[in-house]
């Protein structure tokens, strides 16, 4: 190396060629640890979309049993059970006719409870019940969906 001063100092260092063990024991730590924290993460996300994506659900088959039911498809009464995401025809969900059945599929994440059938009148579309449609997750968080009934004024 030269000097401002003209004189040339020789410096002897080692050519570094590779890792230190400290180096590669970092590595070895951090990794797991950030693949640990992003598989958390990834599940926590999965579980959450799996909640929005059974809210979405029921609200499309609730609106599309009462929208049937208003039309008078089939001269019928229509219906939606929330356990297995059915949109069906009939009074009931036991005495349905299973040949127009449509699905609207549900999560196997995702627990329900509170009202789990409702029926809508042909024509007007009313609700046989009242009540609220409770989605819980492996979390315990929970989405609400209320049936109201329709209110003609």
């Amino acid at each position: 190396m030269l000097l401002d001063s003209g004189f040339w100092i020789h410096t002897s260092r080692m050519n570094k060629h590779g890792f230190t063990l400290i180096e590669i024991l970092l590595v070895i730590a951090i990794l797991p640890t950030i693949s640990g924290l992003t598989i958390v993460s990834f599940q926590r996300f999965q579980i959450r979309s799996d909640l929005n994506l059974a809210s979405e659900q029921i609200n499309q088959g609730i609106a599309r049993a009462r929208l049937l039911a208003q039309n008078g498809k089939d001269d019928g009464a229509w219906g939606f059970y929330a356990s297995n995401g059915t949109v069906f025809e009939g009074l009931s969900y036991p005495t349905r006719t299973i040949a127009s059945e449509e699905y609207y599929p549900m999560p196997s994440t995702i627990q329900i409870s509170g009202l789990t059938e409702v029926v809508f009148s042909k024509g007007e579309g009313r609700p046989s019940a009242t009540g609220t449609i409770v989605l819980t997750d492996l979390t315990g968080e929970q989405r609400q969906v209320n049936i109201l009934s329709l209110i003609h004024i």
